[in-house]
């Protein structure tokens, strides 16, 4: 082989023993082949070709462009908006347009027809203003325009900075106000005026009392009219506040008035009274709801209810009286409310009545049984016996102690059939019985009574009680065995100790305090009151007085009157 032939195009370039070449003057989409001959003139064929695709030639060419809409030299004396228009062009075509004020970007353009619009706003804008637009192409020629020159020449306006002139109030009502300060003792209209002035105008007068707009008047002459009552019973601040155009303000001296208008409230409250139930067969919570109102307010609501005229008082809104009614308040309960307002005037409300007909057990427990006395100490002894059964359900159990024959503590067992007597007195002999009894103050015949003496005491033993414990002792809590037990130390009662004579009837609220202390001391010991020995008779008094009456066949009403200390009498005296 002695050398190759190179095509462009299919004609011949050169020939010449050579493995590459270098070609100039190219033509976009170049096609060359590449034969091969030998020393006897014999050529192969063409290879396969190879196109070869030059660059495009770059784009160098900057757009075209001029600015119009505005007139060099021309010049602006009040506010509006004026339009910049720019024509521009370019062989590949323009990208985008830019405005410029003294060589500030103000906008930009990226469509034809090219423009800006200027706002000429104020007298801030005065000056001269020298516009020139600058064009883009796609390739980043640009290309800007000759400059235009305008001036702004906006007339400055002088700031109104002067407040209006408040000279006096000339219309003062002296027939209606005393002096220093005015005082109003009289229902009436006021009619209060002012003399205002201003340098450019006034916009508005407005008129206050304290801190509270009372009117906006927008024209001379300015007033307000005040119609003053008993409801404006008080101290009044009375200034005005003038306004103009400029928002420049002004306020007068505050005038002093006190309106003391006295007039008798002879109007009396109304209400009415409501029951979340007026008939029930099981105990529960019923609610008195009393509505009250009154034209100057309702001080309190009194209600007056049950067979011995209770009364509660209900000092807030909403006035309401929960009581918890069971069979002791069998038949037709009854309910007032009275309003009261601040004055003293009062209204009395519908009578509402509740028909309570609740079932009455009247069945006892059975009398428990196998009482017996075990961990027996020198100041403890550990009492079980079988629980007793009832037509209903047993609440508890009474524990009575007795030392040489005399009643000592009863003890309230809530719970289980175990009990724990503490604070005995070593080597002494006591003798104890169990009742039950039932939610309706039932109580059982008492347990065959069990004797037991207490050991010997040792050297840090301490005494319990004695015959002559008190009978208005503290009471006590203590737990045994789980149990939740009420020990009342208060009840302690022995025949020598409380000897009364009772001549005195006595009910809720009653204020006999001695009557009712020896009362409640006697329930004690008749296992029918659990609670402190206080010497005021409320609802756990009224429910234990009530269960002495079942027990001793008297009418079961809470009161306690002849019949009733007639009996206490003949035990207790």
């Amino acid at each position: 082989m002695t050398g190759y032939k190179l095509y462009r195009g299919g004609a011949l370039v050169t020939t010449g023993n050579m493995l590459t070449y270098t070609d100039y003057d190219l033509t976009v989409n170049t096609t060359y082949t590449v034969s091969a001959y030998d020393a006897a003139g014999n050529v192969s064929a063409q290879s396969t070709g190879v196109t070869v695709t030059t660059p495009a030639t770059a784009d160098t060419t900057a757009p075209t462009v001029s600015l119009s809409g505005i007139t060099s030299g021309a010049s602006y004396t009040s506010a509006q908006t004026v339009t910049i228009n720019a024509t521009a062009s370019d062989n590949s075509g323009v990208s985008k347009v830019e405005f410029y004020d003294n060589n500030v970007l103000k906008g930009t353009d990226t469509a034809s027809p090219y423009s800006y619009s200027w706002s000429i706003a104020s007298s801030a804008d005065n000056g001269t203003h020298a516009w020139t637009v600058k064009a883009y192409d796609a390739t980043g020629n640009t290309a800007t325009s000759g400059s235009v020159s305008v001036t702004v020449n906006i007339p400055i306006a002088v700031a109104d900075t002067t407040a209006p002139s408040i000279f006096a109030w000339s219309t003062i009502p002296t027939a209606s106000f005393s002096i220093n300060p005015y005082t109003l003792t009289a229902a009436q209209t006021v009619n209060i005026s002012i003399t205002v002035s201003d340098n450019i105008g006034v916009s508005k007068v407005e008129f206050y009392d304290g801190t509270t707009l009372k009117a906006t008047n927008t024209t001379s002459p300015y007033s307000f009219t005040w119609g003053v009552t008993s409801a404006d019973n008080g101290t009044h601040s009375l200034m005005m506040k003038a306004y103009d155009a400029a928002g420049n303000v002004a306020s007068s001296v505050a005038t002093s008035v006190i309106v003391n208008i006295v007039t008798a409230d002879t109007t009396a409250p109304t209400v009415s009274l409501s029951a979340s139930a007026t008939s029930i067969t099981t105990a529960q919570t019923v609610t008195f709801t009393a509505t009250a109102s009154d034209n100057v307010g309702v001080s309190s609501v009194t209600f007056t209810y049950g067979a011995y005229s209770s009364v509660s008082t209900d000092n807030t809104s909403p006035y309401s009286l929960s009581l918890n009614l069971s069979s002791s308040h069998n038949g037709i309960y009854t309910v007032t409310a009275k309003a009261y307002d601040t004055t003293g005037n009062s209204a009395t409300s519908n009578t509402v009545s509740v028909s309570v007909n609740i079932p009455i057990d009247t069945t006892a427990p059975t009398k428990p049984t196998n009482l017996k006395a075990t961990n027996i100490t020198s100041t403890d002894t550990t009492l079980s016996w079988t629980a007793s059964t009832d037509n209903v359900g047993v609440t508890g159990y009474v524990v009575k102690v007795y030392l040489s024959g005399l009643l000592g503590p009863a003890y309230n067992v809530t719970s289980g059939t175990t009990f724990t007597v503490s604070g005995l007195t070593p080597s002494t002999s006591y003798t104890y019985t169990v009742y039950a009894k039932d939610a309706s103050y039932n109580a059982s015949a008492e347990s065959t009574a069990v004797t037991v003496k207490t050991l010997a005491a040792v050297a840090s033993a301490a005494t319990g009680w004695s015959q002559s414990a008190s009978v208005l002792g503290a009471m006590g809590n203590s737990t045994n065995n789980g149990m939740d037990v009420t020990r009342a130390s208060s009840q302690v009662k022995t025949k020598t100790t409380l000897t009364y004579n009772w001549t005195r009837n006595l009910q809720v609220g009653s204020s006999y305090q001695d009557d009712i202390t020896a009362l409640q001391t006697a329930l004690v010991d008749q296992g029918m009151f659990t609670e402190e020995v206080s010497g005021g008779f409320y609802s756990k008094t009224f429910i234990a007085v009530k269960a002495f009456q079942k027990k001793y066949g008297i009418n079961p009403t809470g009161f306690v009157g002849p019949l009733t200390r007639a009996k206490l009498n003949e035990l207790y005296r």
